[in-house]
């Protein structure tokens, strides 16, 4: 004997489906990425009685700090560098760079930066960005052990916005000179 849904049942099945179909909308659209560009902007000075190597990598990681993806990483530091013991070590250590697929390498590696101020516009589409709370990294090494790495936090999708990041590992007080006005700026185009 076959049974048929009451009008009671029927409405019930109705509106489960339609509240599933909401809430898998929902959360597709909060995993989709941000249409927003993220700034980071430092400057490389001169060092005293030495040529710095420019060698630089920035990279992402969640707001707990476990790495996501490198957004940056001078050629010569993507091409082997990142082998060299002491040269951008935080980064090297977290990026598993030889594993990286050639699209990845292709989108981030670019030439090394000089002395002068840089700005990397990362678009957060082109990256898979979605909205919510990132810190940011920017590593340079000057010459030998020698790095400076600066950390900030900030948050991508909602209003725009600016960080500051502050140095975090320093092989000597005087090198922290070397990378300074580490900043990040959310914004859209």
């Amino acid at each position: 004997m076959v049974e048929t849904m009451n009008l009671k049942e029927t409405s019930l099945l109705v509106i489960l489906s339609l509240g599933l179909v909401l809430i898998t909308n929902c959360r597709t659209f909060q995993a989709s990425s941000s249409k927003g560009v993220l700034d980071i902007t430092y400057r490389i000075n001169p060092t005293p009685g030495a040529e710095p190597s420019g060698q630089t990598a920035i990279w992402l990681e969640d707001h707990q700090g476990r790495y996501l993806r490198t957004v940056f990483v001078s050629n010569w530091l993507s091409f082997g560098g990142y082998k060299r013991d002491g040269v951008c070590p935080d980064w090297s250590s977290v990026a598993d760079w030889g594993r990286a697929n050639e699209r990845e390498f292709d989108a981030v590696t670019m030439a090394t930066p000089t002395v002068g101020r840089h700005t990397l516009n990362v678009r957060c589409d082109k990256h898979n960005l979605v909205p919510g709370t990132y810190r940011y990294c920017v590593q340079a090494h000057t010459v030998e052990r020698k790095n400076v790495l600066y950390r900030g936090e900030i948050t991508i999708g909602g209003e725009p916005q600016e960080d500051e990041a502050l140095p975090i590992i320093q092989s000597e007080s005087e090198e922290a000179s070397i990378l300074t006005g580490v900043r990040a700026r959310f914004h859209y185009p």
